[in-house]
């Protein structure tokens, strides 16, 4: 089978002054310049009769509207299903956010629409930019850079996992590359968190890019609950060198091991998924808030860019219950949250995208039940869907379960939400 490859970047810069999201609450990050460009990277995976094009950019996350503005935008242009056209980000915390955050960054529409225009442009002519390609895989071992900031000595995902495309001249087109761990390096607190950033993901792309002589997208894996061992450390854009390049020199020693994909077809399957909400009443709110309020009396927050900023925290919570509580009296709270994912095979290897910050352990699970080697699961997938935690995080009523729900003003997910997404991939995979 003849399988073709096409590939285009584009510069997202923001403008200067439009605010950073991610990292804390009522910052007001307004950047003061560019320290490394952002990108989003567009690669179209072609065989006959079938397409598949995939955007990976340098964002903390994309919108809804972002999401289906681009797709309806380039399905129309391109003939591309809307089915078959997927949106990916590193989670860099360096770069504008597009979905409303409360206390997060506010979104800019200008940059919005810039983003939505960069997507739709960076894709237009990229079909007369195929080349044919051969598919191969590898996979390196990366310890020491990640650790699980929950659960202390929790799992982590030890794995670089390769997937490159070479040319007919047999030299790197495009390497794909997967590993699960924030982009968190530099420190909020210090002045470089006012400074745009790629933050180490971006230094891996450059220093493979330079190496192999090709094109390198990275796929962030499932690290919902995984940060860098340096993150919180009051470093600045060494810290993104120090990992960008621990990881880069791994997937050089992955790239060295290769062996090629042979007797594969381009195989392209989604599906829509119902994310299930509970459904909160007035007395599980104060239940919610007491534990939290709890923590910041004995000043032992979840995480800590809390601890800096308590009396940001304070309102964050006034707000957060006054607009779900209003909700709840109104009967306006959504029963469920859809949001699609997505899958890729090339033969024995496959791609599978999810949506949302994944907890690590649920990643694990995956490929525990699916007993798939060659797999890269790929989170941060589609519309931002915020952090699919496992059971126990509940009990604790911890960050990801409770807090980041009320940044996007929806009730918590259900408690068996790691176990609906776990179902739904095994169902997408297993479809014969």
């Amino acid at each position: 089978m003849r399988l073709e490859a096409a590939y285009n970047e584009d510069v997202i810069n923001p403008s200067l002054g439009i605010e950073l999201g991610g990292y804390g609450f009522y910052r007001n990050r307004r950047n003061k310049g560019v320290h490394d460009d952002l990108h989003v990277r567009t690669l179209l995976l072609e065989t006959e009769g079938k397409s598949v094009l995939i955007y990976n950019a340098d964002l903390l996350e994309v919108s809804e509207y972002v999401v289906s503005e681009v797709k309806r935008k380039v399905s129309k242009k391109l003939g591309i299903h809307e089915s078959n056209i997927i949106l990916t980000v590193t989670h860099t915390h360096s770069a504008p956010p597009t979905t409303r955050f409360r206390g997060l960054g506010e979104v800019s529409k200008e940059y919005v629409d810039f983003l939505i225009e960069k997507f739709v442009s960076s894709a237009e002519g990229i079909k007369e930019k195929s080349t044919e390609v051969r598919p191969f895989f590898s996979k390196s071992t990366l310890k020491g850079v990640s650790f699980n900031r929950v659960v202390k000595g929790g799992p982590v995902d030890s794995f670089v996992r390769v997937i490159q495309l070479k040319d007919s001249l047999n030299k790197p087109f495009v390497t794909m590359f997967n590993y699960s761990c924030h982009p968190v390096t530099v420190d909020v607190r210090t002045e470089y968190g006012f400074y745009v950033s790629a933050d180490w993901p971006g230094v891996s792309m450059r220093v493979i890019n330079k190496e192999t002589g090709g094109f390198s997208v990275f796929l962030q894996g499932t690290c919902g609950d995984i940060d860098p061992v340096i993150a919180w450390k009051m470093r600045g854009f060494d810290a993104c060198e120090e990992v960008g390049l621990k990881v880069a020199k791994s997937v050089l020693e992955a790239i060295d091991r290769l062996k090629e994909i042979k007797n594969y077809e381009l195989e392209v399957r989604s599906k829509r998924i119902s994310l299930p909400l509970q459904q909160i009443t007035h007395e599980d709110l104060i239940k919610i808030i007491s534990v939290h309020l709890k923590r910041v009396e004995s000043l032992k927050p979840d995480i800590i860019m809390d601890v800096s900023n308590v009396l940001a925290l304070i309102r964050f919570y006034r707000e957060s219950m006054e607009e779900l509580c209003e909700r709840i009296s109104k009967g306006l709270l959504p029963e469920n949250i859809k949001r699609d994912i997505y899958l890729i095979k090339l033969g024995r290897a496959s791609v599978l995208f999810v949506p949302g910050e994944v907890f690590v352990e649920i990643g694990l699970k995956i490929r525990e039940r699916l007993q798939l080697d060659d797999l890269l699961i790929v989170g941060y997938t589609g519309a931002y869907a915020g952090y699919i935690p496992t059971p126990k995080e509940f009990d604790r009523y911890g960050y990801a379960a409770y807090m980041v729900p009320l940044m996007l003003g929806y009730p918590p997910y259900k408690k068996d939400i790691a176990r609906v997404l776990i179902d739904e991939c095994v169902k997408l995979l297993e479809i014969e």
